[in-house]
C-alpha cells in the first residue's frame, strides 16, 4: 500500500514550513511507505524508538530562553 502522494506534499510542505532539511523529509516519508508496505510494523519498540531517534537528530530546534 502506497503513501497518498497528498501525505507526503504536506510532509514535505510542513518540514520546509519549519526550515527543516529535506533529508527530514526523506525519512519521514520512508518510514510511513515502510509501515504501510508492512515492511514495518509499530509492533517492535525498539525499531520504533530507532525510527523517533533518527528523526529527533535529523530535526532542528532553536530553544530560546524566556
Amino acid at each position: 500500500m502506497s503513501i497518498d502522494q497528498r501525505i507526503k506534499d504536506a510532509i514535505s510542505e510542513s518540514v520546509g514550513d519549519h526550515n527543516q532539511s529535506e533529508n527530514l523529509t526523506t525519512k519521514i516519508i520512508a518510514w510511513l511507505e515502510a509501515l504501510a508496505d508492512g515492511n514495518e510494523t509499530l509492533e517492535d519498540k525498539e525499531k520504533v524508538a530507532k525510527h523517533l531517534e533518527l528523526i529527533y537528530r535529523k530535526t532542528k530546534v532553536n530553544i530560546s530562553e524566556p
